[in-house]
């Protein structure tokens, strides 16, 4: 009998020792966890907050400068007024600077188209050849050469005379549409932006208008705004929210070429090493492990930085 009382007892206890027990809530592991996602969510915030303002810091203080430094009218034609063609040849001198502020960057300038209007009305336009490699702080001086459109509007050219006759000075506006990169500021180097460069009250004095006189830009250089967008962001001038879009192209943007940036300049240290000669061009070495991959060629372009 005792044998079977113990195993009874061994079994009972057993038993009463599978039973689920309530475990008490960890209240400290739960604050923990809370605390941890609290500072995870603070500092993924920061992190975009901060990129933010550098991107804004950095895009608003690297566009370029623009004025117009001359500008020339030849003697009109005033044998068919006042009929709608206004016959004369303009010549526009644009001084560019390239940015001083906070970061100043080497920069590239593609093809611009230079527009000449009057009242919202287009009286003239032009092409201009692009131009690179202007480095930083520097200066250059872009022409634009252009011959008058035919406006059908007699009220725009009879305005212009009046103008012209009544105070001697004409008040244009020139446009400029074109494209800008810059060639060392990250994560932007290599692309292409737009820009818009908007010149008002361009105010030009006109001599002898109704015997055919000559203008001149008069009041000194005048002064542009130039206006980049990068992604869905204007400089200066951007909408609040519009950063937090952009920013996340241009974050993966620059994680996937960083690996590619790495291969190239240990391919570029080697071949030095050999004594492997290209006049220390980094981009060659840059080219060779794309070509290599096979990337495709706007992203070619893009982390090489050339056409």
């Amino acid at each position: 009998m005792a044998p079977r009382e113990s195993q009874a007892a061994v079994s009972s206890t057993t038993n009463s020792s599978s039973r689920p027990v309530d475990q008490p809530v960890n209240d400290a592991r739960i604050c923990r966890i809370v605390d941890y996602c609290l500072w995870g969510l603070l500092f993924v915030c920061g992190f975009v907050v901060l990129s933010t303002c550098q991107l804004y810091f950095m895009g608003r203080y690297s566009s370029p400068k623009f004025q117009i430094s001359s500008f020339s009218v030849s003697p009109f034609n005033t044998s068919s007024f006042p009929s709608s063609l206004l016959d004369s040849d303009w010549k526009i001198t644009f001084l560019v600077q390239n940015p001083t502020g906070w970061y100043p960057t080497p920069t590239s300038y593609g093809q611009f188209e230079v527009s000449l209007l009057y009242s919202g009305v287009p009286i003239s336009s032009a092409s201009v050849s692009p131009f690179h490699d202007l480095h930083m702080e520097e200066e250059g001086v872009v022409g634009a050469s252009m011959a008058t459109l035919p406006v059908d509007n007699n009220i725009v050219i009879s305005n212009i005379y009046y103008d012209a006759s009544k105070d001697g000075t004409v008040n244009f506006t020139v446009a400029v549409n074109g494209t800008v990169r810059w060639l060392k500021l990250r994560p932007f180097r290599g692309d292409w932006h737009h820009m818009t460069v908007s010149c008002n009250n361009v105010m030009v004095g006109f001599y002898g208008i109704n015997s055919g006189g000559r203008g001149a830009l008069v009041g000194g250089p005048a002064e542009c705004k130039a206006h980049v967008k990068i992604g869905f962001w204007e400089f200066p001038y951007a909408d609040i929210m519009s950063p937090f879009v952009s920013l996340v192209a241009i974050l993966w943007k620059a994680l996937a070429i960083s690996s590619l940036d790495a291969r190239a300049r240990a391919v570029w240290d080697v071949e030095k090493t050999l004594g492997v000669d290209y006049d220390g061009e980094e981009e060659d070495a840059i080219r060779r492990i794309a070509q290599m991959e096979e990337i495709d060629g706007e992203r070619y372009r893009a982390m090489l930085a050339l056409d």
